[in-house]
């Protein structure tokens, strides 16, 4: 059933074609705004949630959105409150097209810069921009830990699968490896493909997690639905055998109770854990 009219927001182009129509009464806003009104509905929000709302419904990236009041040319910023019925004008910025800017972004992501990466998201700078055999600023803040940063450039539309082309390493392969559960937790939530694996040796999240003892990663990406056999390409050495030469029994263990995964495998060998 269609919402109240008084819950309704406009977004119209600049030439006046309709965007989009939301209402408050969508159970989008009750999942992102996280407090309600008297009646037990959303009366309210900021500027902020309707344009990750245009993000998700339209694929406009959030920081290349500037919303106006209709009739009007001031850009209204992120903590305005809007209280519907409204109308609003969308203007669409282009990215920049600076590969200095890029460069600029990557190097304050993967040195935890947060203030920095939100100036050059703002310009505004392509969360995947620069050229195309650099390691992108996602993968560098997932790697170094940097979770405000990750959360700045996922919330900017940054391809969470997106790879480093020299080994084919995506942002949960890093997290996974430097042992960042919440950056992982963050990332697998977020849809990642947790079985994206290296270009060389074919390696996933799940065995560089098992190999460098993360136990917690380990746990959440097999929950997650991470294939516990993948073996790697050039040796076939699976995350059980990795964690097994490794020494990390507690990962051991929890993948042996895991069910299914009852051996360990190095090339045509396979090595059973029990009778």
């Amino acid at each position: 059933m269609a919402g109240s009219s008084s819950q309704a927001i406009s977004i119209v182009s600049i030439a006046g074609d309709t965007v989009a129509d939301v209402n408050l009464s969508d159970p989008w806003f009750a999942d992102h705004v996280g407090h309600l009104g008297e009646s037990n509905s959303v009366t309210t929000i900021a500027a902020s949630v309707l344009k990750k709302h245009l993000q998700d419904l339209i694929g406009s990236p959030y920081y290349t959105q500037q919303l106006c009041l209709d009739e009007e040319v001031d850009v209204v910023q992120d903590d305005f409150d809007i209280q519907p019925p409204a109308k609003f004008t969308l203007v669409r910025l282009p990215y920049v097209e600076d590969n200095s800017a890029c460069e600029r972004l990557r190097g304050a992501a993967g040195g935890g810069d947060a203030q920095a990466v939100l100036r050059e998201l703002r310009s505004p700078s392509h969360p995947d921009g620069g050229v195309d055999d650099v390691t992108k600023g996602l993968c560098l803040a997932s790697e170094a830990g940097h979770l405000e940063i990750v959360l700045l450039l996922h919330a900017a539309g940054a391809d969470k699968d997106k790879v480093s082309l020299q080994d084919g390493l995506t942002p949960l392969f890093f997290a996974s490896e430097a042992g960042h559960l919440e950056i992982v937790r963050l990332l697998v939530s977020a849809g990642s493909d947790k079985d994206k694996a290296t270009l060389q040796d074919d390696i996933t999240p799940l065995f560089a997690a098992s190999r460098a003892g993360h136990l917690e990663i380990v746990r959440l990406l097999v929950s997650a639905g991470a294939d516990k056999d993948k073996a790697t390409l050039q040796d076939d050495i699976t995350p059980l055998f990795a964690a097994s030469q490794a020494g990390h029994l507690e990962i051991v263990r929890f993948l042996v109770s895991t069910g299914r995964v009852s051996r360990l495998r190095v090339g045509a060998r396979r090595v059973p854990i029990w009778k």
